[in-house]
C-alpha cells in the first residue's frame, strides 16, 4: 500500500530507487570519461561536452520529476525503471556516438524522453509545452546516424539548444512546486556515486596506453 504524494509543506527522502537511477547515470558518465581519454583534445572535448549537455539536461529532468512526485506507485516504478533502461542503451551507445551510433543513442535518449514526459503529463498536463522540445532534441540525436562529418556536430548542437530554447518561445503554463531538501540531498549524493568510478575508469585507461607504450 503506497502514501499518497507529499504536500508542498512536506519532506521526504531520496528512495532507493532514485539512487538506484543515478548508478546508472554515474555509468553513462564513465563511459564519458572513456571517451574523452581516447580521443584526448578539442574534439574529444566537443564531443563529450556535448553529450553531457544533453544527458544532464535529461538527468535534471527526472530529478525535478522524482522531486515532485516520489516514485511509490508499482507503475511509477516500473516507468522510472524502463526510463533507466534508456540510459543504459544511451551509456552502451557512447563510445561510438559520433562516429555511426548516434541512432542507437538517440534512441535511447528517446525512450528517456517519452518515459519522462508521460510521467509528467500524469500530474502536469501543462508539461504538454516542454515536451516537443525535448523529442526534438532526440530526434535530432537519432538523425546523426544518417550523416557524416560536420552535419553531426550541427545536429548535436541542435540537440542542446532546442531544449534550452524552447521554453522561450512556448512557455510552459504555472510553476513547478519543489521540495528542497529532496534537491539537495539528490544532488549531494551523486558526487560521492560517480567520481571514483569515472577516476578510476580514466586512470585505468591511462596505465593501459602506458604500459603498451612500454
Amino acid at each position: 500500500m503506497s502514501r499518497p504524494p507529499p504536500q508542498p509543506d512536506e519532506e521526504y527522502r531520496v528512495t532507493t530507487l532514485e539512487l538506484f537511477f543515478d548508478l546508472v547515470f554515474v555509468f553513462v558518465i564513465t563511459e564519458l570519461t572513456g571517451v574523452f581519454v581516447d580521443e584526448l583534445g578539442l574534439v574529444g572535448l566537443l564531443r563529450v561536452g556535448l553529450m553531457f549537455v544533453v544527458l544532464w539536461w535529461m538527468y535534471s529532468g527526472y530529478a525535478w520529476l522524482t522531486n515532485t512526485r516520489s516514485p511509490l506507485t508499482p507503475g511509477h516504478r516500473l516507468l522510472l525503471l524502463i526510463g533507466m533502461s534508456g540510459f543504459l542503451l544511451v551509456g552502451l551507445a557512447t563510445p561510438h556516438a559520433f562516429t555511426g551510433g548516434g541512432a542507437w543513442w538517440g534512441l535511447g535518449y528517446l525512450i528517456v524522453v517519452l518515459v519522462h514526459g508521460g510521467l509528467y503529463l500524469q500530474f502536469a498536463p501543462t508539461f504538454i509545452r516542454v515536451l516537443p522540445g525535448n523529442l526534438l532534441a532526440a530526434g535530432c540525436v537519432i538523425a546523426t546516424g544518417m550523416v557524416h562529418g560536420i552535419p553531426v556536430y550541427v545536429l548535436w548542437t541542435a540537440a542542446v539548444l532546442v531544449p534550452v530554447v524552447m521554453p522561450y518561445i512556448v512557455p510552459p503554463a504555472g510553476r513547478f512546486l519543489i521540495q528542497p531538501a529532496h534537491i539537495v540531498e539528490r544532488h549531494g549524493l551523486r558526487p560521492h556515486c560517480s567520481a571514483w568510478p569515472s577516476s578510476r575508469h580514466c586512470g585505468g585507461r591511462t596505465s593501459w596506453t602506458t604500459t603498451s607504450a612500454r
